[in-house]
């Protein structure tokens, strides 16, 4: 098997179709509350309007990746939306 087939038999799917197989985070896991994760940045207590998910270093997506793999919530998916208290800005 050779290719792009190759590739997908062989485990390594392109990040955005492994993510939309991920389990989500959800807001009452335990992390995430630690964390205070919520989908929705707005209702979170971020101290800056503009922190999002989608502009965090940990964030594996981009801004038009609805939920992405996040290196601090591992093996789950986050909102794109979303925000936590680690956020950290992307450079």
């Amino acid at each position: 098997m050779g290719g792009a087939a190759g590739f997908v038999a062989g485990g390594f799917l392109p990040l955005k179709l492994r993510a939309a197989e991920m389990p989500r985070v959800t807001e009452d896991d335990p992390v995430a509350q630690s964390l205070k994760y919520v989908h929705d940045a707005t209702r979170s207590d971020r101290q800056d309007e503009r922190q999002f998910c989608h502009n965090c270093l940990y964030f594996k997506g981009t801004q038009s990746t609805p939920w992405a793999p996040c290196n601090i919530f591992p093996g789950k998916a986050v909102n794109t939306n979303g925000w936590c208290n680690v956020w950290t800005k992307k450079t």
